[in-house]
């Protein structure tokens, strides 16, 4: 009984996920197979109306497209409405400003439902891009810091460039030194609009 109620649940989850809100799945009956060895079970499932997204809009989005921000995102005008993935959609909207700079963007969400019609609003404040200064290095023992410096792609004065932090991350990787590399945000001076970076590693 206990694996039959997880398998119900399992099921029902499926259906929410997918819009189906009120779905409801019943064990119509469950009875042993002629040899005995197996057990039939026959479910009864009651989906009930779906939710679908109707509107998704974006608000004081100056700096970039509606198409463009809307690319990557689960939740779209016609798919299934699954409220576990809006924050999934805010990271996805925030790592297109995180890779321009913004590190203090804010991206805020709110959700509008009618029905079975969900409509998405989508408010954005970008802040302004951050410039790197201090970039701190720890962890490295027999790797001097020179060479690590040396396979950043990213320097003081520049625009925080989150695929330069990415390449650099990689660079380090490469080197066969590492067996982990993180480099991260130490500090913000948003009303400086500088950003100190910290890389951490930990050799092989």
């Amino acid at each position: 009984k206990d694996f039959l109620r997880r398998d119900v649940e399992t099921i029902e989850s499926f259906y929410r996920k997918n819009g189906f809100f009120d779905a409801h799945v019943k064990i119509a009956s469950a009875k042993k197979s002629k040899d005995a060895k197996s057990v039939i079970v026959k479910l009864m499932v009651i989906e009930g109306p779906q939710t679908i997204v109707d509107r998704v809009t974006f608000h004081n989005n100056r700096l970039f497209s509606t198409s463009y921000l809307s690319k990557g995102l689960r939740l779209l005008r016609g798919r299934p409405y699954n409220p576990n993935l809006l924050e999934v959609d805010r990271y996805t909207i925030f790592s297109k400003y995180l890779e321009k700079g913004y590190l203090n963007a804010s991206i805020r969400y709110k959700v509008t439902r009618d029905s079975t019609r969900v409509a998405i609003s989508w408010y954005v404040d970008s802040g302004m891009p951050m410039v790197i200064n201090n970039t701190y290095v720890s962890g490295n023992v027999g790797v001097k810091k020179k060479i690590i410096v040396r396979e950043l792609t990213f320097k003081k004065g520049e625009v925080f460039n989150l695929k330069k932090v990415l390449a650099s991350k990689q660079n380090l990787y490469d080197t066969g030194c590492f067996n982990s590399v993180e480099i991260e945000p130490e500090s913000l001076d948003v009303k400086r609009r500088l950003v100190d970076l910290r890389v951490s590693v930990s050799e092989r």
